[in-house]
């Protein structure tokens, strides 16, 4: 894991940590609240939250798109909503993480009015296989001060469209 950088690096980490997570790994206290690791927007995402910013009045800066801070908590909601309610196993929980915070996803903001604040990557490019479907890796953040996740799931392209309404 050491050697690797970029893409392979982050699913790499993706998986390690929801390997621990579904183990049962006991963490600190402090590291579970403070994050494993931040995943880097690339500049084409930064822009694009920051457009949607703009757009929908959300209040963040360039200087407030730093990062996602992945925190334990946060994979372990995606691992109890993912493996009760679509059958995932952890390995395809990691999955939809790794290619959901991808380089290649896409940004795009939550038009349902339940979920203001709301943004949602969607990686179009690559898919992923969920109790034996084929779907896209889906995650949805939300601004506030900063960028944070809420979860991610697997869904089809007519399911992004009805959250992004494009």
């Amino acid at each position: 894991m050491l050697n690797k950088t970029g893409s392979e690096a982050l699913k790499d980490a993706f998986y390690h940590y929801v390997e621990l997570v579904h183990n049962d790994a006991q963490f600190p206290d402090h590291v579970w609240k403070a994050g494993f690791f931040t995943y880097l927007p690339t500049k084409k995402q930064k822009n694009r939250i920051l457009k949607l910013s703009n757009e929908h009045e959300w209040g963040l800066d360039a200087q407030d798109i730093r990062g996602i801070t992945i925190t334990g908590s946060f994979i372990s909601h995606v691992m109890k909503a993912r493996m009760t309610k679509d059958g995932a196993s952890w390995v395809e929980c990691a999955e939809i993480l790794s290619l959901s915070f991808h380089a290649t996803s896409e940004i795009a903001s939550n038009v349902s009015n339940q979920h203001y604040r709301q943004g949602l990557m969607f990686n179009s490019k690559k898919r992923v296989t969920v109790a034996g479907q084929s779907q896209y890796a889906i995650s949805v953040f939300r601004v506030e001060n900063e960028i944070s996740p809420v979860t991610a799931y697997a869904g089809n392209r007519a399911r992004f469209e009805s959250k992004t309404g494009r």
